[in-house]
């Protein structure tokens, strides 16, 4: 026989696991890479980690260029939300629009993503400080809490996702 018959004795070969748990993890694992797509906690699907972060971190930016577009087609109804002590409201409307198309751009490209996703994180805290912790405050009842008690939560998860992205890139994973 040409082949080498493999001993349980050699240091790389481990015989299958032909236990039920070990057909269930088998079967697990195929239902994650096949069907689900990719579920980094068995490491035998065709997708890396690598690939996951790169991909997150563009529908990221797709979708705050979205937010940056959103403010030139929006401009007179969010110079609303625009706190009254800030003079200028409709310019910061459209000033953070150009700084979220910016950081968009600097994101996918790749050229100063730290800063801009640090960036984005500061501006969305501060959204959230100035403009939607008042408004869900402000609310007359529990009703009407629930619009700018959402977008509180958005822009919070929005800000911590750009923390995220700053440190992948810091470590060269994003």
């Amino acid at each position: 026989m040409n082949i080498r018959q493999k001993s349980t004795t050699d240091e790389k070969y481990s015989p299958p696991d032909r236990s039920r748990a070990g057909i269930l993890n088998t079967q697990f694992s195929i239902l994650n890479c096949r069907i689900l797509g990719t579920f980094p906690v068995l490491n035998n699907c065709h997708m890396n980690q690598q690939k996951i972060i790169k991909i997150g971190t563009i529908i990221y930016a797709l979708v705050i260029a979205f937010f940056g577009i959103n403010h030139f087609l929006s401009g007179t109804g969010l110079q609303r939300m625009v706190p009254r002590f800030i003079p200028g409201g409709l310019f910061w409307v459209y000033i953070t629009g150009v700084a979220l198309i910016a950081a968009a751009i600097a994101i996918l490209i790749g050229k100063y993503k730290y800063a801009a996703a640090i960036g984005i994180a500061i501006f969305l805290f501060t959204i959230v400080l100035t403009v939607h912790v008042p408004a869900v405050f402000g609310a007359p009842d529990a009703n009407a809490m629930r619009f700018p008690l959402t977008n509180l939560m958005k822009d919070t998860a929005m800000g911590a996702a750009a923390l995220i992205i700053a440190g992948l890139s810091r470590l060269k994973l994003a």
